[in-house]
């Protein structure tokens, strides 16, 4: 009886660890105020959630009411950023918005689907603003 008592409450603390870690995983929510790109996949304007992937450069960006998700691959780029200076960047190439970059806890992180590709003539670039902060995954 005293075995099942240890079991049952040990039982009971890892579950609570695990569900505490899942509530006190960080997102950040953010208005993208046009339909845009990622990778190949075309993304409509709205709210989106950032939530962290399956590793530390992996991020997952997902409509809340989880019709769009899409997976986003980011590789460290050269330059800090301020504490207070999250965002996204985007490029805009022929009318098409792209993700490209990502500001925030760890630096500039670059879109791995856009690695590599110069800008062209024409390309403008694209800001927004990530309002919370001190709980973006990024």
């Amino acid at each position: 009886m005293r075995t099942l008592q240890k079991w049952t409450s040990s039982l009971l603390f890892v579950f609570i660890t695990i569900l505490s870690a899942a509530q006190a995983s960080p997102s950040a929510m953010v208005t993208i105020p046009f339909d845009f790109w990622i990778g190949a996949r075309q993304l409509p304007a709205g709210d989106y959630v950032i939530d962290r992937g399956d590793g530390p450069d992996v991020l997952l960006f997902r409509s809340p009411d989880g019709k769009q998700v899409q997976q986003v691959f980011l590789i460290p780029a050269r330059g800090a950023v301020e504490g207070s200076d999250r965002k996204l960047v985007f490029t805009v190439r022929k009318g098409r918005f792209y993700l490209v970059e990502l500001w925030g806890l760890h630096g500039r992180r670059i879109l791995t689907a856009r690695y590599g590709l110069p800008s062209l003539k024409g390309d403008t670039r694209r800001e927004i603003a990530v309002s919370n902060g001190s709980n973006a995954v990024w």
